[in-house]
C-alpha cells in the first residue's frame, strides 16, 4: 500500500479527512481495485486490533474479579491515551495561566498601598479623578502616570499636562483641589503645599 493511500485511510478511520482528501479517497476507491483491496485489509486489521483490545480488557477484568490482579488499566484506554494527554496538557496550561493571573492581581498594590516609585511617608492626598496627561514625580524625579485612588505623599510633585488635562485630589484634611492643564503642585517634605 502506498503512503498516500495509508494516510487517507488512517484519516478516514479517525474522522479527520478534509473535503479534498475525502474526494481523493473516493476517486481512488472507484478507479482502483488495489485501493479497494487495501481499504478492506486496513479496516479488517483495525477491527482485529479493536477485538484484541476488548478481549484483553475482558481478560484483565476477569483477573481483577478473581483477585489475581490488583489494578487494571482498561486496554481500550490505550487508544485514547494520546487524546487524553493533549487534554491534560491544555488543562495544565490553562491552570498555570490562571495561577499567574491570580498572583499578578494579588501582588499589585491596592489604593492605600504605595506604588513602587512613591516615597514611603504617610499619604498626604488621594487622587479622585484624572483626565488626560497627569504625571506624579517622586523626589528622585521618576514619573508615573496618575491614576484614580493613587496616594500623594510628601516630596512628590504633580504635573498636569497641556491640552485639557485635569486632576482632582482630596487632601487628608478633606480639602478638595482641582488642577487644570499646565499646573504643577509640589508637596514639600514638611507637608507644606507649594505651587
Amino acid at each position: 500500500m502506498d503512503e498516500r493511500l495509508f494516510h487517507l485511510l488512517d484519516a478516514y478511520q479517525e474522522h479527520r479527512l478534509t473535503d479534498n482528501e475525502s474526494n481523493e479517497l473516493r476517486d481512488r476507491l472507484r478507479t482502483s481495485a488495489e485501493a479497494r483491496q487495501a481499504f478492506w485489509e486496513y479496516f479488517d486489521q483495525v477491527a482485529m486490533i479493536e477485538d484484541v483490545l476488548r478481549e484483553s480488557s475482558g481478560h484483565d477484568l476477569a483477573l481483577l474479579e478473581s483477585g489475581e490482579k490488583e489494578a487494571v488499566m482498561p486496554s481500550t484506554a490505550v487508544a485514547s491515551r494520546s487524546r487524553s494527554r493533549v487534554w491534560l496538557s491544555m488543562i495544565g496550561v490553562t491552570l498555570a495561566a490562571c495561577v499567574l493571573i491570580a498572583v499578578g492581581l494579588l501582588w499589585r498594590p491596592g489604593p492605600d498601598e504605595p506604588r513602587p516609585n512613591s516615597p514611603t511617608s504617610e499619604p498626604f492626598a488621594t487622587v479622585r479623578s484624572v483626565v488626560g496627561n497627569v504625571q506624579i514625580a517622586d523626589a528622585s524625579g521618576k514619573t508615573i502616570p496618575a491614576n484614580v485612588n493613587d496616594t500623594i505623599r510628601s516630596g512628590q510633585v504633580i504635573n498636569v499636562g497641556d491640552d485639557e488635562s485635569q486632576m482632582e485630589i482630596l487632601l487628608a484634611d478633606g480639602t478638595q483641589i482641582t488642577l487644570s492643564s499646565g499646573s504643577t503642585l509640589r508637596f514639600s517634605d514638611g507637608n507644606a503645599k507649594e505651587t
